[in-house]
């Protein structure tokens, strides 16, 4: 039997620890790797602790590890260094839950490289807090993932939305680029439809955007979608791609990152979340990274 390797990132939040240890009912697991953010390390601690009692239960030998997500150069050095020192295995899964976007991009690259089967699992919540972030902070390219620009040609920045208007704008305002696609999420989830096109219709009318519908929670995690407009435009444009929206959204453009080294990848961090940002654990979804 193959072993099998889970990856998460620690939170507060109650997902983090419902669908970790509901996980670890139901899938075999040999080991577990709990990467955690040094500036939140006081709030994560007792869901890690919490955790890491569930792994002694199953006798699935743990890891812990602290990043330090404010500096890119920090960050990506420990993960690798952590990787480089650690026998992961070819088997593993990374629970996105709660994990960074970058952080996210950086563990997916480093084992691609590693030529390991990598698998996701995502864990949603029964239901989200009034706001989820403020204060957004400068727009950044993930190390190793921030694609060739042609000096030539003008560039088009495609954003997978989420309910954060602020984050949109600050991306938009940052870039300044010469078109504009908001990639929205369709379907049920949450008043998706209904709360997404509210949220950016200023925003879609102030820049003049093109807007598609795209499917997140599908088994392709939007891939499909965002491929027909990327193939449209990729010879004649610097694409920056935007995961705002579900953290599937990641997944799909990592993917697409792959296919297309040119494309580079960004995400808007922001400096202050709401601890009450989520409540409950609902469903989960899991499929691979590379199919």
């Amino acid at each position: 039997m193959k072993k099998l390797h889970l990856i998460s990132f620690a939170s507060w939040e109650q997902r983090f620890l419902l669908g970790a240890s509901r996980a670890c009912d139901k899938i075999k697991f040999d080991a577990a790797t709990i990467f955690y953010s040094q500036k939140y390390s006081n709030e994560t601690e007792d869901n890690r602790i919490k955790l890491i009692n569930k792994l002694k239960e199953k006798n699935i030998a743990y890891y812990l590890e602290e990043v330090d997500f404010s500096s890119q150069s920090s960050c990506w050095k420990t993960i690798k260094s952590y990787f480089d020192s650690q026998k992961i295995g070819k088997n593993v899964v990374v629970d996105i839950t709660t994990m960074p976007r970058e952080i996210i991009w950086y563990i997916f690259l480093l084992l691609k490289q590693n030529k390991a089967n990598i698998e996701y699992i995502y864990h949603k919540p029964e239901c989200y807090g009034d706001w989820l972030t403020e204060d957004t902070d400068i727009p950044r390219f993930p190390l190793k993932l921030s694609g060739l620009s042609d000096i030539s040609k003008k560039t088009f920045l495609i954003i997978v939305t989420g309910y954060d208007y602020a984050r949109a704008e600050q991306i938009c305002n940052y870039f300044e680029p010469d078109k504009v696609c908001f990639a929205m999420q369709s379907g049920k989830q949450f008043n998706n439809t209904s709360l997404n096109s509210k949220a950016h219709k200023t925003l879609i009318e102030e820049v003049d955007a093109l807007t598609i519908d795209i499917d997140c929670y599908g088994d392709d995690c939007g891939e499909k979608q965002l491929s027909k407009i990327i193939e449209e435009y990729i010879s004649t444009r610097n694409l920056i791609l935007a995961s705002l929206g579900p953290k599937q959204s990641a997944v799909a453009l990592f993917r697409l990152a792959m296919k297309h080294p040119e494309i580079a990848l960004c995400y808007a961090p922001s400096k202050k979340i709401n601890m009450q940002y989520s409540f409950g654990c609902g469903g989960s979804y899991r499929g691979p990274v590379i199919p």
